[in-house]
């Protein structure tokens, strides 16, 4: 409010000028509030490009909380992908041993799996078909799963502690 008022001051100060005595405070006048205008540009230049600073680093901080949030869901979405893999694997296995009266200790082959999990479709399943673990880089069943025994949950060959199917 203070610097309002010296500038309306000064502002009246070059308008009553009437002499040429006065000329040289009339030039004084103007140099002053053209000096005061140039550093209130500079200042609000300055105030702009820190609020501008601010701004960007409010958004760097809320975008790296936002990337490690993406990140933490997409791994729990590929654990909850795997262990629902895991349950239909396992299903699959004791569907195979309940129709061909096997043992809890009889492991089915892939190809028997195949049958079992396609339904009776013919061998030449094509492999990308089957469930595979998503963080497996090779993106294949033999490389995600082991089947094991009939008595045996099955196991991801990626991540074996954390993709666990859960006891029933």
């Amino acid at each position: 409010m203070g610097s309002r008022s010296y500038v309306s001051k000064l502002l009246r100060k070059a308008k009553s000028v009437n002499s040429e005595s006065d000329a040289c405070g009339l030039a004084d006048a103007n140099c002053l509030v053209f000096l005061y205008w140039m550093i209130n540009k500079s200042q609000m230049r300055t105030f702009f490009k820190q609020r501008i600073i601010n701004v960007v680093i409010v958004v760097a901080v809320l975008m790296l909380f936002e990337i490690n949030m993406v990140i933490r869901a997409r791994n729990e979405s590929h654990k909850n992908s795997c262990i629902n893999n895991l349950r239909l694997i396992d299903s699959c296995k004791k569907q195979w041993a309940l129709e061909q009266r096997k043992k809890a200790t009889d492991i089915p082959t892939v190809t028997e799996f195949w049958d079992q999990f396609w339904g009776g479709r013919p061998k030449s399943i094509d492999e990308a078909e089957l469930p595979r673990c998503p963080n497996d880089p090779a993106q294949s069943f033999r490389t995600s799963y082991q089947i094991g025994s009939v008595g045996e949950p099955p196991i991801c060959l990626i991540d074996p502690k954390n993709h666990v199917l859960p006891p029933q």
